[in-house]
Order: structure tokens, then C-alpha cells, then sequence
């Protein structure tokens, strides 16, 4: 197998990542591992079935999309209309994650300031939508009209 290229498991992600314009901390965090872990998925070497989840989850791509990349075929992103569901999701996962990581550290937000939290995340999930969107139409070609072409021969 090849160490460059589309065979190679981080081609994939270095591919990915420039796509959704992720840095390596950024799709680690997204994905919930270390930066470390994910340098060591992204070389291939054994991960755990979260670590995979993970990494799907942060680059947007269908489940199953790293095992295909490690038996040499491509990973499947996931269809634009599902995006903002996976962010709803994601946002419930987070909830859940910052509730955790206060309890661990033996802190306790009011139901009040939770909410407050809650908000800053719907915001940014918000303007995570409106970026997808973006680059939606970004990625969409402009082809001429073809009423407004014959207006211009005239």
C-alpha cells in the first residue's frame, strides 16, 4: 500500500480538513480525541471504534467511511441536507460533555447559567449552519442565462 495518496488514511483527512477548513486541533477536538490520537489514526495504526466515530463525525463523512479508506476505497461524506442534524447532535452531545467535565471538576452551573451556555452553543452552531451554507453556494457553478446571453449578442 502506498503512504501517499488516496489509499493513505491521512490524504483523506488532510483532504477533508481543507475542505471544512479544520486545522488538526480543530477535527481532534471534533472528534474528541488528542491531537496524538488522531496522528496516530491518520497513519494508519490501530484506533478504537470511537476514535473511528470520531474522526467520521468531525470530518462529516458516513459511518463506515474509515474502515473503507483502510481497505483502499474512499470515504463517503455525508449528504448536505444531513449536516444541520448532525450539529443538533452534536450540540446534545456537548451538553452532555460539558455537563461531565463541570461534574468531574466538582462544578455545578445553575439551571440559569447552563442555559446561558446552551445559547452560545446555539449560536455557533447557528453560524456553523450559515458557514455550510456558504460554501454550498460557493461550491455551485454559474452558468450563464440564456435569456441574458441572446440580450447581450444584440
Amino acid at each position: 500500500m502506498s503512504t501517499d495518496g488516496p489509499q493513505n488514511l491521512r490524504w483523506w483527512m488532510d483532504e477533508r480538513r481543507g475542505e471544512l477548513g479544520l486545522t488538526w486541533q480543530q477535527a481532534a477536538d471534533r472528534a474528541g480525541v488528542s491531537t496524538e490520537t488522531l496522528y496516530r489514526a491518520a497513519e494508519g495504526r490501530a484506533m478504537r471504534t470511537t476514535t473511528r466515530k470520531g474522526i467520521e463525525r468531525a470530518l462529516r463523512w458516513q459511518p463506515g467511511s474509515v474502515d473503507a479508506i483502510l481497505r483502499g476505497a474512499g470515504p463517503e461524506p455525508l449528504p448536505a441536507e444531513n449536516v444541520a442534524g448532525r450539529l443538533d447532535a452534536d450540540a446534545a452531545v456537548l451538553t452532555e460533555q460539558i455537563r461531565e467535565l463541570l461534574s468531574q471538576q466538582g462544578l455545578r452551573l445553575t439551571e440559569r447559567r447552563m442555559r446561558k451556555v446552551l445559547e452560545h452553543i446555539d449560536i455557533a452552531l447557528e453560524l456553523e449552519r450559515r458557514a455550510e451554507a456558504s460554501r454550498r453556494v460557493a461550491e455551485t457553478p454559474i452558468t450563464p442565462d440564456d435569456d441574458s446571453h441572446e440580450d447581450s449578442q444584440r
